[in-house]
């Protein structure tokens, strides 16, 4: 019973994935053409019994007064009546076959868009959750989800294949009852003892396939994560093979892992396929064999092993479908909970609508990572208005990039007041305050696209102002760079930026943020790869381009800061003004 429950649990768990997709319909359609087929399987195997009468020079069936109403109808004579017979079978047998082949490709169809949109949402409850979250966690943890995703919407298709399997054989199982009863409940009770030795046979492999399945796809990409992240010091070290031998063992295990699922899949459904043929065999031989031998009933045999032989693919389908539905039980516990946890996220943001005038201003911020650490900031003062820069310092570790932080709405305060032109307004994960705000850290996003592309990141291209970008490029004094490349701003930079320097690849970050034009600004040691002149020259550019915004800059440059409006120092857990 409790694994009845367990199995009953999975397909609720699969469900949850189903209510995500959007063309539900498309799975009732696939169940009503699964009926259908049913339909015309029977009416297949029934036709076989008077093609069978001629073939035997038989009239037990030939004789049927339905039979001969139809005869009857169309005034056929015995010649005409075979001919009948015969495409009459023909057309149903075709017509049961294109049944089946429409609904492979629509179960084809349906799985793989459903896979598109498990995967949509995988990503964007991702991308939604906490920021908090997102940094405590490793990122092969998501590279792992979107796989987990794909194997947890196999569990869909299983589903499906399963109920459209056991929706075909039902009705052809009731038909061969009609035929001989007999037959039917011990080929019946046969199968369902074979399949209850298969399963309780393989449960405990199974599980130990599911489990594997989902460890080893969460060491892979985390080793494939830390290989990309390093492949600098990978390469002067000269740590290849000590790599290759690290990701080999998620490798191997997932190996391992799909060997025993094909086996599995294969070798009990080849035990189901026999086990069929010699059962049918058996029940004929106790059943539908008298005295007079196998004369009276040949038609009957016929259409049995007809009937037999039309259900084993569907027999098999429901045992793999099984199967590969427990196989995934770990990766669909995974991915259930990510979607089940994420609701709650998409609730908190706050869309406070906040204009800002002349200044913001912080009052009585208090904030620490978590609860039984020290607090960062206590009771935190700070005011920054428009046409200003400052610059925040402080020493290694004091707060300074967390402040941003605090200031962006990525992390929540233990308290705090923020208030632009005295309204006070909520901060945290306020996507409008947000799209005020433009951070520029030391490593930004850079694309293997164009100057162009990653200038306007995220912006249509069809929209861009061309003479806007240069003059963002000039500000940000990275004319130079496209003047000397051959294709300009549709030079492309590589991933990551990795054809250009350091030095462009910030310059190129600061041109994209002046191009985006917003009211904030927070450098966050976003010119140290860049020389000192150049750093300057930039710092003074900024001054003459963003007026009217406020600007806020980290940095140790002892020039830089003294070319700032206000010096602030955050010390003593709050923030200390020096100039």
């Amino acid at each position: 019973m409790n694994y009845i429950k367990k199995f009953l649990e999975l397909i609720k768990k699969t469900f949850i994935i189903l209510e995500l997709y959007k063309k539900k319909y498309l799975i009732f359609f696939i169940l009503l053409l699964s009926i259908f087929s049913s339909l015309f399987e029977i009416l297949t195997i029934g036709s076989l019994l008077p093609l069978i009468d001629i073939i035997f020079s038989s009239s037990k069936y030939l004789n049927n007064e339905y039979f001969l109403a139809i005869i009857n109808y169309f005034n056929l004579n015995q010649n005409e009546i075979n001919l009948f017979i015969i495409v009459s079978f023909g057309i149903l047998l075709f017509f049961s076959y294109l049944f089946r082949i429409f609904l492979t490709c629509l179960n084809s169809y349906v799985i793989n868009d459903a896979r598109l949109e498990l995967d949509k949402n995988i990503f964007s409850k991702t991308l939604n959750k906490d920021y908090k979250y997102l940094i405590d966690t490793n990122s092969s943890v998501f590279l792992g989800n979107m796989e987990k995703s794909d194997l947890a919407n196999g569990a869909v298709f299983s589903l499906i294949s399963f109920i459209s399997s056991m929706v075909l054989i039902v009705p052809i199982i009731i038909f061969i009852l009609y035929l001989n009863y007999k037959v039917a409940l011990f080929f019946g009770a046969t199968i369902f003892v074979v399949y209850v030795f298969l399963i309780f046979g393989i449960k405990n492999k199974i599980r130990n396939i599911s489990s594997t399945l989902s460890k080893a796809t969460n060491l892979k990409y985390k080793n494939i994560v830390e290989c990309n992240d390093n492949i600098k010091e990978i390469k002067i070290r000269n740590l290849n093979n000590f790599f290759l031998n690290k990701i080999s063992i998620p490798f191997l295990s997932l190996r391992n892992a799909r060997i025993a699922s094909e086996i599995i899949n294969s070798i009990p459904s080849q035990i189901i396929i026999f086990s069929t043929a010699i059962i049918i065999l058996i029940a004929i031989y106790f059943f539908s064999i008298d005295e007079n031998g196998i004369s009276n009933n040949i038609q009957i045999l016929a259409a049995i092993i007809f009937a037999a032989q039309r259900m084993l693919p569907s027999i098999q389908s429901i045992y793999v479908s099984y199967v590969s539905l427990k196989q995934v039980e770990y990766p669909l516990n995974d991915v259930t909970k990510i979607l089940q946890s994420s609701i709650i996220d998409e609730n908190i943001n706050s869309f406070n609508k906040v204009s800002i005038n002349n200044f913001i201003e912080i009052k009585n911020l208090s904030f620490k990572h978590n609860e039984n650490l020290e607090f960062i900031f206590e009771n935190l003062y700070a005011k920054f208005e428009k046409n200003k820069i400052y610059a925040l310092s402080g020493i290694s570790g004091v707060g300074k990039t967390t402040f941003f932080d605090l200031l962006i709405g990525l992390l929540s305060p233990i308290k705090g007041e923020f208030y632009s032109d005295s309204n006070k307004f909520k901060i945290y994960r306020n996507n409008y305050w947000q799209s005020k705000i433009c951070h520029i850290p030391q490593n930004s996003l850079l694309t293997d696209t164009s100057i162009l592309e990653n200038v306007t990141y995220g912006l249509d291209l069809k929209k861009i102002n061309i003479e806007s970008v240069k003059s963002a490029c000039k500000i940000a004094e990275i004319e130079n760079l496209i003047k000397n490349s051959e294709n300009g701003l549709n030079t492309i930079i590589g991933e990551r930026g990795l054809k250009i320097s350091g030095g462009e690849r910030q310059r190129l970050t600061i041109a994209k943020a002046i191009y985006a034009n917003k009211d904030i600004y927070l450098f966050d040691e976003a010119t140290n790869a860049i020389d000192e002149d150049t750093e300057m020259k930039i710092y003074k550019n900024l001054r003459n381009a963003l007026k009217n915004k406020i600007i806020i800059l980290i940095s140790h440059n002892d020039k830089v800061q003294q070319f700032c409006d206000h010096i602030y120092e955050i010390k003593n857990k709050k923030i200390e003004i020096l100039k």
